[in-house]
């Protein structure tokens, strides 16, 4: 399959329109399954718009969007290019994407434009988006609206607050949704940017320190990806693992995230299900 037909030209979410299928995604949409409430796409759809895109309408002139490997599957799963750019989206482009030799791909400086960033909080997302304000004098954009897929680390935080960046920084935020959607309630979890397959890390029989660190990440995102899901869904599970050591490090990692979210707020008060 080609590119979105109503992909605007040079975008980088259309170079990848066939990787992730955006107008087929939106073909599968259809009613809520199940209870007959709104779908897990629809609640994720709902979180973005209100939470993310509903800071463009103080700007009449719209803005560019930032994402990186993880949130570029969550976008495209759940907007088409021509949503995005009636909402006020310009641009979409990938801050963390490399070109053959290794390095990062270019990108062009929109001074008179804001920007939204909607990024995993990495040391390289971040990294990468205080390199777009290194220089006071000739910014990549005219300021910085950051939204983060996750919980910032008070490490990335002081980072960011030491940075260039800092003084074009307009507003900031948790939202919160580190997952993409399959199909209107099938989701998966965000996977890490240029890793192996989850499966493969997880279940390797190696021991030695990088092969137990790789592990130990792919946990902690898999559990980062399921506490953000019950935030969207506005539920407090009660969760329980198999025997699997597996199985048994991804349900503590779950339960850390959602203990995490609830001490800051941002898990909803709601009668707890199994």
């Amino acid at each position: 399959a080609g590119p979105a037909a109503d992909a605007p030209a040079g975008s980088s979410l259309a170079a990848y329109a066939d990787v992730y299928s955006l107008e087929r995604v939106s073909a599968r949409d259809g009613p809520p399954s199940g209870s007959g409430g709104p779908s897990l796409r629809d609640r994720a759809r709902q979180r973005l718009v209100s939470e993310v895109f509903g800071t463009l309408r103080a700007m009449p002139c719209g803005a560019v969007l930032l994402v990186d490997g993880v949130t570029m599957p969550v976008i495209s799963s759940l907007f088409r290019v021509s949503e995005l750019m009636e909402a006020g989206v310009h641009l979409v482009e990938h801050i963390t994407m490399r070109g053959p030799d290794g390095n990062y791909l270019r990108r062009q400086q929109l001074t008179s434009l804001p920007a939204l960033y909607f990024l995993t909080p990495s040391v390289e997302s971040l990294g990468r988006l205080i390199d777009d304000f290194r220089n006071p004098k000739a910014p990549a954009y005219a300021s910085a609206h950051l939204f983060f897929s996750s919980r910032v680390s008070d490490a990335l935080v002081a980072k960011l607050k030491a940075s260039p960046a800092m003084p074009r920084v307009r507003s900031f935020k948790e939202v919160h949704l580190e997952f993409s959607l399959r199909e209107a309630d099938l989701f998966a979890v965000s996977p890490s940017p240029g890793a192996p397959s989850a499966l493969a890390t997880l279940f390797r029989i190696d021991t030695d320190k990088p092969a137990k660190r790789a592990r130990l990440h792919e946990v902690h995102k898999i559990g980062t990806s399921l506490a953000t899901l019950f935030t969207t869904l506005g539920a407090a599970p009660i969760v329980r693992a198999a025997t699997s050591a597996v199985a048994a490090a991804i349900a503590c990692a779950t339960q850390e995230k959602l203990d995490a979210l609830d001490r800051a707020g941002a898990l909803p008060a709601v009668e707890k299900a199994a």
